[in-house]
């Protein structure tokens, strides 16, 4: 393809940017929705949000204080699936 023209160089962009979009496209992989059905508990619900926080913010602060609550809060939750 010559590309001698305006025209011609917009027609092989538009085309190569075709060839480029179907190629994402079929790379892709396809995202399956999620289940939105659960098996846990509430209160297991609950102690995986403490724990998610607390983690959250002890990588935010790496004090001490924040990592003892996190370590409490990962130590509950395991308990708490244990006897699930």
């Amino acid at each position: 393809m010559k590309l001698k023209t305006c025209e011609n160089i917009e027609i092989a962009t538009t085309t190569f940017i075709g060839i480029l979009q179907q190629a994402a496209q079929a790379a892709t992989p396809k995202r399956h929705p999620l289940s939105l059905a659960s098996n846990l508990p509430s209160d297991i619900k609950r102690l995986v949000a403490i724990k998610r926080t607390a983690r959250s913010k002890w990588q935010e602060t790496y004090a001490p204080d924040d990592r003892r609550l996190f370590n409490n809060a990962s130590n509950k939750l395991k308990a708490a699936l244990h006897e699930l």
